[in-house]
């Protein structure tokens, strides 16, 4: 089955759009692209770019370790027992991970397709996906390195970007390592989202002209939806500075 395409060609019609799943008691998160690529985790598609995909877990392991180790010298009061806790914040602040940004606040899925200048004009967009009850991750009793399936989760209010933007996560288990008929252990290829069949009925894309982006930004910055509200600290808010009286 296709995925289902709404093509929307103003900021009042993705509002209406939205807007009829107000009411509804399913959790529906969203995500801003500014180009229309797979729905991989940021570590796993560097990775691949750099051919180590047999290394993954390798890496993962470094990188987290790098995190741990270095992280003491900007905050000092962090629980690292919980490995959901560590993931989320990592992943807030640029570290890849196998996490896949998600936000419950459409507009900001929104302005995330638009905040950042590219260099075609193929369209932005915005994924919309529904969470079932059967992909919500229990991350109470279940390991985040140990997940057969893609599921999703909250975060805890651990950090203020979190709450900003409404933070929710998939955790991108890309399951590379399996064994075949013989026993032996090979390579799987890991689907993304939007290329496994289990979320064929789950997902939506919205697709925007890129022409629309400053219209867009000028309308999402009304509702007090902006780079300043999105990253709440200073480096957000010299951002929205330079955007509102240079660009």
């Amino acid at each position: 089955m296709k995925i289902k395409e709404i093509k929307i060609n103003s900021f009042e019609q993705y509002v209406d759009k939205v807007g009829v799943y107000f009411n509804d008691t399913r959790h529906r998160l969203y995500r801003g692209q500014k180009d229309d690529l797979p729905l991989h985790s940021k570590l796993y598609r560097l990775v691949k770019q750099n051919k180590a995909i047999k290394d993954f877990y390798k890496i993962e392991k470094k990188v987290l370790e790098d995190f741990k180790r270095l992280y003491i010298i900007y905050k000092k009061e962090i629980d690292y027992q919980n490995p959901w806790d560590l993931l989320s914040l990592s992943q807030h602040f640029g570290l890849p991970t196998r996490l896949l940004d998600w936000t419950s606040n459409p507009m900001i899925a929104l302005w995330f397709a638009f905040a950042e200048e590219k260099g075609n004009d193929n369209d932005r967009v915005v994924w919309g996906l529904v969470v079932e009850d059967d992909i919500l991750a229990d991350t109470e009793n279940e390991d985040p390195f140990d997940q057969r399936f893609i599921k999703a989760f909250k975060p805890k209010n651990i950090d203020n970007r979190i709450i900003a933007q409404h933070s929710w996560f998939t955790i991108q288990n890309p399951n590379i390592k399996g064994k075949s008929a013989d026993g032996l252990p090979y390579i799987n290829s890991p689907e993304s989202i939007n290329e496994s069949e289990e979320f064929d009925y789950s997902l939506a894309r919205f697709l925007f002209p890129n022409e629309k982006r400053n219209e867009i930004l000028r309308k999402l910055d009304i509702i007090g939806i902006n780079h300043a509200s999105v990253f709440p600290d200073l480096s957000g808010l010299c951002n929205y500075i330079e955007w509102k009286e240079l660009k």
